[in-house]
């Protein structure tokens, strides 16, 4: 799934390059980001589109080369993207403004794009078709209070995989009106499109970082975020505190939500993927135990030691002795 070309015209087209700006909120005071180089603009066919006072919606139908390593684009309204054919493959991507963290993460069927954001994607290539909602800035900023220079790297990443059913039920909606109007349809998306203004607004307000979602669980990024930082080598296990801030949410919420995510409390996932990687080194490795030890954030091989006995009833040189090392 790949983010819809410039909003400025029905017809596809390219977006002119200027000189690039070093933050969001100098994106968001009208400056036309310039592309990356060697990265390009792609042109979606316009299958059906409906104007009703600040909304315009579109059916856009791309068409991507197989395995596309990098496609920047850029939209220069506040754009929602449903994505209307099956999954590909692959499909991943992330904001690229040279200022957050650029790991490139999963996409999801709903997408929102901040105005004059570049995003880059990745992905297995093919036939994609996409309905969109583009908005006036400035009216969503009116009728809610909230303001696209207030996103954080976290909002932003939210932006990417959006899982509120009430915004992908009036995105669908929208579809249905752009490719067969009928009477009152003016009212129609005019209702949908300030019901998608609330609903957007609720999303970045009650969850910082995107994370609620109405099935109650962590998003999937979240989920990465922490399964990367507890596999970090040579530093302490995360605090709740840390992994918190890193999904952009209240401790106690994110003790909530991971729980009905995984099944799990946090502290316990967090003491079962060290004892696994504990038991990978003792096993598959001739590190010494002061090594391990290190390598898993102990600062004394006596803490690893006392650790792993709890883990598994026995100590690490009897364990690895048992085990072929």
């Amino acid at each position: 799934y790949f983010h819809p070309a410039d909003m400025r015209s029905t017809a596809a087209g390219q977006i002119d390059t200027h000189e690039e700006a070093p933050s969001l909120a100098t994106f968001l005071g009208r400056h036309t980001p310039r592309l990356s180089s060697g990265l390009t603009m792609n042109a979606a066919a316009i299958r059906a589109e409906y104007r009703a006072a600040d909304f315009v919606v579109q059916l856009r139908d791309y068409a991507f080369a197989s395995h596309v390593e990098q496609v920047a684009n850029v939209e220069l309204a506040p754009t929602f993207a449903l994505r209307l054919s099956k999954p590909p493959q692959l499909a991943q991507g992330h904001h690229d403004i040279g200022v957050y963290d650029e790991r490139n993460l999963e996409l999801g069927v709903t997408m929102f794009h901040p105005p004059e954001v570049p995003i880059t994607t990745r992905g297995s290539g093919g036939a994609i078709k996409v309905a969109t909602c583009s908005f006036s800035a400035d009216r969503f900023e009116d009728l809610t209070g909230f303001r696209f220079a207030a996103l954080n790297a976290p909002r932003l990443r939210a932006c990417l995989d959006i899982r509120t059913p009430s915004i992908g039920g009036a995105l669908r909606r929208l579809a249905q009106e752009a490719a067969a109007p009928g009477f009152a349809t003016d009212v129609v998306v005019e209702g949908l499109g300030v019901s998608l203004m609330g609903d957007l607004a609720r999303y970045f307000q009650g969850a910082p970082a995107g994370a609620a979602n109405d099935s109650g669980q962590l998003a999937r990024w979240q989920m990465r975020r922490i399964k990367d930082r507890i596999a970090q080598e040579n530093c302490p296990p995360p605090s709740l505190s840390e992994l918190s801030a890193l999904c952009g949410i209240g401790p106690d919420h994110l003790g909530r939500l991971f729980k009905r995510t995984a099944g799990q409390t946090l502290s316990r996932h967090i003491e079962q993927e060290r004892a696994t990687r504990a038991i990978a080194l003792l096993t598959g490795t001739n590190l010494a135990l002061k090594e391990i030890a290190f390598r898993l954030g102990f600062p004394a091989q006596s803490g690893f030691s006392i650790a792993f006995r709890r883990w598994t009833g026995s100590s690490p040189l009897d364990y690895r002795q048992q085990n072929g090392r």
